[in-house]
C-alpha cells in the first residue's frame, strides 16, 4: 500500500497483493505506534476501503498475508486525514436596500481560499455574479418586502473543498415618512386669551 492523505468524509483505499503456494489470505490491521496492531473487522480482501473521519488521522495501516508457511507483512503506511474548513463568520446578514454589503469571510483553517457565486434572485435587480474573498456590492430590492439573497461560498484548504451558504436579507426601500413619528405640543398659561 501507499500513504493516503485526504479530507474527512472521503473514502481512503489501500491495495496490497501477495503470492505463494498455497495461496495466502489477507487481514488488514491498523495501529497508532507501529508496534501494537488491531485487526480491522471484515478487511480480508486485497483492497481496503473506508470513509475516513478525524479519529483516523495518523493511523498506520498494513496488510498481513498468511498461508501454511507463515505470515508476511506489507510496509506500514500512514493515513493522514484533514478536517475541511468551515465558515466562522456570520451565515446570516441583513442589509437595507441600496446600502453597500461588505462581507468578510473567516474560516476555521488558516490559509483558506474563498470563492463565491450569487444567482439572479427574484425581487433583486442585480444580475448574477461571482467573485473571490470578500463580498462588496450594493443590492437593490425592488419589492416592498424583505428578500433573501444566497451567496454560495466554496472554501478550499489543503486539498479539501467544502461549500457553505451565506444568506443576506435585503430590506425594502422605506416610503418617505414610513418610520417617522411626529410629536408636538403647545404650552400656554390660560388667561382668557384666544389661541390661534
Amino acid at each position: 500500500p501507499i500513504p493516503v492523505a485526504l479530507c474527512e468524509g472521503l473514502t481512503a483505499s489501500f491495495i496490497s497483493e501477495a503470492g505463494g503456494s498455497p495461496a495466502p489470505t489477507v487481514q488488514w490491521q491498523s495501529g497508532i505506534d507501529g508496534i501494537s496492531w488491531t485487526d480491522i473487522s471484515g478487511a480480508t480482501s486485497t483492497t481496503l476501503s473506508f470513509v475516513v473521519n478525524s479519529a483516523d488521522n495518523n493511523k498506520i495501516i498494513r496488510a498481513v498475508w498468511t498461508n501454511a508457511e507463515g505470515s508476511v507483512y506489507s510496509s506500514p503506511v500512514v493515513l493522514t486525514v484533514t478536517a475541511p474548513p468551515a465558515l466562522t463568520s456570520d451565515l446570516a446578514v441583513t442589509v437595507n436596500n441600496g446600502t453597500a454589503l461588505n462581507y468578510i469571510p473567516t474560516s476555521s483553517g488558516a490559509g483558506t481560499v474563498f470563492t463565491w457565486s450569487r444567482a439572479i434572485v427574484s425581487g433583486i435587480s442585480n444580475v448574477g455574479t461571482n467573485g473571490s474573498g470578500n463580498i462588496t456590492e450594493t443590492l437593490i430590492n425592488t419589492t416592498s418586502s424583505p428578500v433573501n439573497v444566497v451567496y454560495e461560498y466554496t472554501l478550499a484548504l489543503n486539498g479539501c473543498t467544502v461549500k457553505e451558504n451565506v444568506v443576506v436579507t435585503v430590506n425594502p426601500l422605506q416610503s418617505p415618512g414610513a418610520n417617522c413619528v411626529i410629536t408636538t405640543s403647545i404650552k400656554h398659561h390660560f388667561n382668557a386669551k384666544s389661541i390661534q
